[in-house]
């Protein structure tokens, strides 16, 4: 499996990468999720994701959840418009 997610610093800043579709994120979620217990997310990079679906906002939006002062950084004009189509835009 190649690493969907990289820890860039201790403050809680991740860079998420690769490939998010509903095929890819339950073991994709698995492994961030181990990140994030050992360092809670404050920030989700998402500049590096090469390709995804509509299963990569509810993922979000679990994070979201979980995690309510997260925050995302350069997600992509196609995501922002996902993230508008289900009306979430403004939770992040």
């Amino acid at each position: 499996m190649d690493v969907c997610c990289v820890a860039l610093n201790d403050s809680g800043t991740y860079q998420l990468q690769g490939e998010f579709s509903k095929f890819t994120i339950p073991a994709n979620d698995k492994f961030i999720r181990s990140l994030f217990k050992a360092n809670a997310p404050s920030i989700l990079q998402l500049d590096m994701i090469s390709s995804f679906d509509s299963a990569l906002v509810a993922l979000l939006i679990s994070y979201k959840r979980d995690y309510p002062k997260l925050e995302l950084s350069h997600p992509s004009e196609q995501l922002q418009k996902l993230l508008s189509l289900y009306n979430v835009e403004d939770w992040f």
